[in-house]
């Protein structure tokens, strides 16, 4: 999907991100996305928290970032979508 705004024009992906299942908190890091950032980073202390509780053991510390990165894949193209929206990009109709 193309969304322009003046003379700039950004090519954002629809769907699931696998390279944030992959890479997690630095796609929004690179996109420029604080939002993102801290969406992301409230899951990780939201899946340690409850996993130490659940299982306490150290291996869910990982385990949790893997899990987080995962289920933010699946909703963080849509709202990078309605944050550049909110900033004032349009969608380019092709």
């Amino acid at each position: 999907m193309k969304l322009k705004k003046g003379n700039k024009i950004k090519e954002i992906a629809v769907g699931y991100s696998w390279t944030t299942a992959l890479c997690g908190v630095l796609v929004p890091i690179f996109r420029g996305h604080l939002e993102g950032v801290l969406e992301i980073i409230g899951l990780y202390v939201i899946f340690i928290i409850s996993g130490k509780l659940l299982f306490d053991s150290y291996l869910i510390f990982n385990v949790s970032f893997i899990m987080a990165n995962f289920c933010y894949a699946f909703f963080v193209n849509k709202e990078y979508y309605n944050f550049l929206k909110r900033i004032g990009y349009r969608k380019i109709d092709e």
